[in-house]
C-alpha cells in the first residue's frame, strides 16, 4: 500500500513538472509571449486589406502565408473573408491562456519522398510583435522536424502566426519557400500540431 501510494505521488509530481515546462511555473519556467490582439489585427490589416474594406480575402492573405495556411480555420462564417472578430478571437485566446510553449512538428517532402536534412524556421509574422520568437528545427532521414524556440529549454513552438522558411537539405530549393515564402503556419492550441510541408 504505501509503494502503491509513493508511486501515485510519483506520476503526479511528474505530471505537474510536466505542466510548469509547457505553462511556466517555478524556477526555469518557458517564456510567456505577451500578446497584443487589438495591436496585432490592426497590424493585420494594415498589411493584407488592400481595398481597406475592413476584411482580408484570400488573395489579400497571401501577403502573410500563416493566414492563407489556417484561412478555413480562422474564417468562422465560411464568407470566405476574414473579419477583424475572427482574426482578434484566436490572439484574444493567446492573451488569456496559459500556454507558454505547445508541441508542434512538421515534415518536409519533395515529390513524395522525405528531405533530410533541411532546416525550417518558423519566423512571426511582422504583425505579431517582438515578443514571440522564432522556432527552428532540422529534419531527420524521414523528413520529420522537432521545433525549438529561441531562448527556451523545452521543444515546441509558442502560439501565435508564422511564415516557414525551408533551407539546405539535398538538391537547391526555391525562393518561394524562403527568402520570398509562400508558407505559413497558424499554431493554436485549438488545432493539430503538425505542419505537412511540401516542396519542389
Amino acid at each position: 500500500m504505501i509503494l502503491r501510494r509513493a508511486a501515485s505521488w510519483v506520476s503526479l509530481l511528474l505530471l505537474a513538472a510536466s505542466v510548469c515546462a509547457l505553462n511556466g511555473c517555478g524556477p526555469g519556467e518557458v517564456h510567456i509571449a505577451t500578446y497584443a490582439p487589438d495591436q496585432a489585427v490592426d497590424a493585420a490589416l494594415a498589411l493584407c486589406d488592400a481595398n481597406k474594406d475592413g476584411f482580408i480575402d484570400p488573395q489579400e492573405a497571401t501577403k502573410a502565408p500563416s493566414l492563407v495556411e489556417g484561412f478555413a480555420f480562422l474564417d468562422v462564417d465560411k464568407n470566405k473573408k476574414l473579419s477583424r472578430e475572427e482574426l482578434l478571437t484566436p490572439l484574444e485566446g493567446f492573451a488569456k491562456g496559459t500556454v507558454g510553449i505547445m508541441d508542434g512538428n512538421a515534415t518536409v517532402m519533395r515529390g513524395g519522398q522525405p528531405v533530410s536534412n533541411a532546416t525550417v524556421t518558423l519566423v512571426p509574422e511582422p504583425f505579431m510583435g517582438q515578443s514571440v520568437k522564432k522556432a527552428q528545427g532540422t529534419s531527420d532521414a524521414q523528413g520529420m522536424v522537432s521545433f525549438q524556440v529561441e531562448g527556451e529549454s523545452v521543444p515546441g513552438v509558442q502560439p501565435g502566426f508564422y511564415r516557414v522558411e525551408v533551407t539546405g537539405g539535398s538538391g537547391p530549393i526555391a525562393a518561394k519557400y524562403n527568402t520570398q515564402t509562400i508558407l505559413g503556419w497558424f499554431v493554436t492550441p485549438n488545432r493539430r500540431g503538425r505542419l505537412d510541408i511540401k516542396i519542389q
